[in-house]
């Protein structure tokens, strides 16, 4: 599980120093960057998986140029590092509003219902959207 976590920190590390490099970025390199960012977020909160269902969380993710988060994630506290995902999600949103702002980007300004979490199958799942 350690070992897991330190090559999962080692490749946030290294991808966030690949896109660190801000010189002269085009709209493209922008929407690339973002795209890695996200990539890299899914990866740090892996599967959801968990033993009990209070090790489930969520957290909104993404920047609507109208306000709030384009979808939820949910992950598992006790399989996640929480504090670095909280950081990745943070340092997303915050990109995805600057280039909202930058870009003249819009939205629809609905908001997305915060989902209902719980334990299936010994993954942490939005209740909501279960078939």
């Amino acid at each position: 599980m350690k070992n897991l976590n330190l090559k999962k920190t080692f490749f946030v590390i290294m991808l966030l120093l690949f896109v660190a490099c801000d010189e002269q970025r085009t709209q493209e390199d922008d929407f690339a960057k973002l795209t890695d960012m996200k990539q890299t977020i899914l990866i740090v909160a892996g599967d959801a998986s968990a033993n009990d269902s209070t090790d489930c969380r969520y957290v909104g993710l993404g920047a609507k140029a109208c306000g709030g988060p384009w979808e939820y994630l949910i992950y598992s506290a006790v399989n996640t590092d929480t504090l670095l995902l909280l950081e990745l999600v943070k340092n997303y949103n915050q990109f995805e509003d600057e280039l909202n702002r930058k870009y003249g980007r819009t939205s629809d300004c609905s908001i997305p219902s915060p989902p209902t979490i719980g334990l299936v199958n010994g993954r942490c799942v939005d209740l909501n959207k279960r078939n």
